[in-house]
């Protein structure tokens, strides 16, 4: 309020670690004196300390982290107009990796791959995402970047891998044209598992994914496997008026 940049400084730098929302301040204020080799020194050392909260599991179920998550977005997006391509490459490209991890965002992804110098540093680059998103149970994000990505072989792994995953029908529905048979089996796989237990709550559930698993258009396999349900869970009411009343 007094402009005494002085002890402005002063006062965010004792204060950052406690702190941290201070940062974009006192970056700004170095960024309005020019000052790169502060604004690179100050956001190094706060970034190791945000990035060793964020990347607990648990961080989404704390408050002071959620705030911490958002803190390392707002200080990676404005480093992006401070790093040269030029002449510290690797720096910028490991900030945009770290931007899209924290995010999972395909806006921040696509802006990264533009300026991979290479095809193999992206192919690289899904290896950590396939890591890290896997550990924190956010498939979709995975499924997202290969989707963008048409890659489709890797999207049927992560059909096999993860067939609790929410995104599970939409990444069947992605690739059923190029892998029809292998779509099936692992719908079958699925609604034999939703059936194992008498739950007539997740009747409606596996009619669901029948309906999708129609749609994938291998006929004859579909009628033989509804024929086969039928036989062997006939005397489940519940779920024979189910299936009845939903046409299969």
């Amino acid at each position: 309020m007094v402009k005494d940049w002085p002890s402005f400084e002063k006062i965010s730098l004792k204060n950052l670690e406690k702190n941290p929302s201070l940062t974009l301040d006192l970056l700004k204020y170095y960024q309005k004196n020019n000052n790169k080799e502060k604004i690179i020194k100050v956001a190094d050392q706060v970034l190791i300390e945000l990035m060793k909260k964020n990347d607990d599991r648990n961080f989404l179920f704390q408050f002071n982290q959620k705030d911490n998550k958002e803190i390392e977005i707002e200080i990676r997006h404005f480093l992006k107009k401070v790093y040269s391509f030029q002449t510290e490459y690797a720096d910028a490209i490991s900030n945009l990796e770290r931007l899209f991890l924290i995010t999972g965002s395909l806006t921040d992804y696509q802006e990264l791959v533009k300026k991979y110098k290479s095809e193999s540093e992206k192919v690289k680059y899904w290896e950590v995402i396939i890591k890290y998103f896997t550990d924190k149970n956010v498939v979709k994000n995975i499924f997202k970047v290969f989707k963008l990505e048409s890659q489709k072989g890797k999207i049927l792994d992560l059909v096999r891998k993860y067939p609790l995953e929410e995104c599970f029908p939409d990444m069947i529905a992605f690739i059923q044209k190029d892998f029809p048979q292998e779509c099936f089996t692992e719908y079958k796989k699925k609604v034999e598992e939703i059936l194992k237990e008498t739950d007539t709550e997740k009747y409606p559930i596996a009619v669901y994914h029948l309906k999708r698993m129609q749609k994938i258009g291998l006929d004859k396999n579909f009628d033989d496997f509804i024929i086969f349900t039928k036989n062997i869970f006939k005397r489940r009411s519940s779920l024979m008026r189910e299936l009845q009343e939903n046409q299969l």
